[in-house]
């Protein structure tokens, strides 16, 4: 086995012209948690990662300072982690990984606005709200795009695959700057530059909008300060469940807005809600609050409409993939 490892990141200037991540169809450890640990007594897993034919791999990363791009799979013992091998009987169990608040933080007393229906500026300031990231990506053809992405471990940020990876703008992201809790010109918890960027060969070589996720590894562990969220996986529907979308849209500058609604509908690999989003939201979480593993996304935004916006659910074998990045 041959493990995907994080290297030093070389900083890539920016000579762009401005585009947005957009949230539209391409028209546009720390000292103590304050969750529970992953609790799944049927399901111990040992993740490793191998290297395989780009034909044969779910997955495919680039290492931002060497420019190496490898295709892997994910191994949870025997178990390949992919939609087509997972047991039936694996779906079908509740997975579901904790958030963390870190001791300085001051966790916000609102977690559902239902009945809203509007966004809401919101303070970086407060928990869960410093977890989520203003994204700044630079491609290969010298575009620049802004997007969301969700802290998920110390040094992991979650996104929308098309945050790392635009075939329209040539390919690979060069380069992704991510600054958690960003409000306005203030950067109250620092910024990290990406390492390593990760996404599934399914949005690679055909966008499919069910497959449109990404992660971002780190250079500097700026979770301990902003802790992270976890994530949650079900077999059964979402309809009607309380979730709330937050992020960084265009027309605000770097300023984080969210808004509470419910789940409208979904399928395997899809959720859909009548939340208000706009361009450079794409990649934020959406997301729920639970009393034992705290704020767990559940999707991540990814696409609007103009009856319903939507985002990438999270599926067990999603779940699994994130986890396989907790180290």
């Amino acid at each position: 086995m041959k493990s995907v490892t994080k290297r030093s990141f070389l900083m890539i200037a920016f000579t762009a012209i401005l585009t947005l991540c957009v949230a539209f169809p391409f028209t546009t450890m720390s000292t103590s948690a304050a969750y529970a640990a992953e609790n799944e007594a049927s399901i111990v897993s040992t993740y490793t990662f191998e290297e395989s034919e780009a034909t044969d791999a779910e997955f495919a990363s680039k290492d931002i300072n060497s420019g190496e791009i490898k295709n892997y799979n994910i191994y949870d013992g025997d178990i390949k982690i992919s939609e087509m091998s997972i047991p039936e009987s694996r779906k079908r169990l509740e997975r579901n990984s904790a958030g963390f608040i870190p001791n300085s933080a001051v966790e916000y007393s609102l977690r559902s606005i239902i009945g809203s229906d509007e966004r809401v500026k919101v303070s970086t300031a407060d928990y869960p709200y410093r977890a989520i990231c203003f994204i700044r990506i630079t491609f290969p053809d010298s575009a620049v795009s802004i997007g969301s992405a969700w802290m998920y471990w110390n040094d992991v940020a979650i996104t929308a695959g098309h945050c790392v990876y635009s075939s329209d703008h040539g390919g690979w992201a060069s380069s992704i700057e991510v600054i958690p809790g960003a409000d306005g010109s203030s950067r109250p918890y620092g910024t990290a530059w990406s390492t390593v960027i990760h996404t599934s060969n399914k949005w690679i070589n055909g966008h499919n909008e069910e497959y449109d996720y990404g992660v971002i590894e780190l250079n500097t562990s700026i979770g301990d300060k902003t802790g992270y969220f976890g994530t949650h996986y079900s077999f059964w529907s979402l309809k009607n469940k309380n979730i709330t979308v937050s992020g960084y849209p265009g027309e605000y500058y770097r300023q984080q807005w969210a808004m509470s609604g419910k789940v409208k509908k979904n399928t395997t690999r899809k959720i859909y809600y009548n939340i208000d989003t706009t361009g450079g939201q794409s990649g934020c979480p959406v997301y729920w609050y639970d009393s034992q593993y705290g704020y767990q996304g559940i999707a991540i935004h990814a696409y609007g409409g103009s009856t319903e916006n939507s985002g990438t659910r999270i599926t067990s074998s999603l779940f699994d993939f994130f986890e396989s990045f907790r180290k």
